[in-house]
C-alpha cells in the first residue's frame, strides 16, 4: 500500500516539473492574465465571480493551514527543529512524506493562477506585487525542488502562515467577528 513517506520526487518525471511545462505554463499565465485584462477594461461591469473568488480563498486558507501544520510536525518528527542549522542551512535531502509537501506546495502555486484571473474578472485593480508574486512564484519553488536548497521549510512555513490568515480575510470570514 502506498505511504506519503515512499514519496520519490523525480524532476522531469514527476507530473508538471518539467522546465518545459514551467516555461508553458508561465507564458500561458501571462497571457492569459494580459488577455483578461484587455477584455476587462473594455467592459464596463466586472463578471460577477465573487462568489467563486469567496469559496478559492477559503479553500486556499484551508489548505495553508494544513501545510502549515504538516510542515511543522513533519519537520519535528524528523528532528529539523534540533538546530538552527539542520532546520535552515543543512539539512538533509527532503523525501518521503516531506517531499511530497513541498510538491503539493508547488503545486498549490499554479492553482493560485485562478486567484489573478478572479481579481481581474472582479476588475479589482490587481497590483504590481500581487502580479509578479503569483507569476514568479512557481518557478522559485521549482526551483528549489529540483535544486534541494536548503531554506524551504522558512518558504512553506511562512508563505503558508500568511496565507491561513490572508485568504480567509480576503474572502471576509474575519468582517464576520469584527
Amino acid at each position: 500500500m502506498w505511504h506519503p513517506d515512499n514519496f520519490v520526487f523525480i524532476p522531469g518525471q514527476t507530473p508538471l516539473t518539467s522546465l518545459k511545462f514551467l516555461l508553458f505554463i508561465s507564458f500561458v499565465h501571462f497571457i492569459i492574465t494580459y488577455a483578461l485584462e484587455i477584455y476587462m477594461a473594455k467592459r464596463a461591469k466586472p463578471i460577477n465571480v465573487r462568489r467563486i473568488q469567496r469559496y478559492n480563498n477559503i479553500i486556499i486558507g484551508i489548505y495553508s493551514a494544513i501545510s502549515f501544520l504538516s510542515a511543522n510536525i513533519i519537520a519535528y518528527r524528523d528532528d529539523r527543529f534540533v538546530s538552527w542549522n539542520r532546520l535552515v542551512c543543512h539539512r538533509s535531502t527532503p523525501r518521503g512524506s516531506y517531499m511530497l509537501l513541498w510538491y503539493i506546495f508547488y503545486l498549490s502555486k499554479l492553482w493560485e493562477f485562478l486567484d489573478v484571473y478572479l481579481v481581474i474578472l472582479n476588475k479589482t485593480p490587481v497590483l504590481m506585487h500581487f502580479r509578479w508574486h503569483h507569476q514568479t512564484t512557481p518557478s522559485v519553488v521549482l526551483a528549489g525542488l529540483i535544486g534541494y536548497i536548503s531554506y524551504e521549510w522558512p518558504t512553506i512555513v511562512s508563505n503558508t502562515l500568511l496565507h491561513t490568515f490572508m485568504y480567509p480575510h480576503f474572502a471576509g470570514i474575519w468582517n464576520a467577528y469584527g
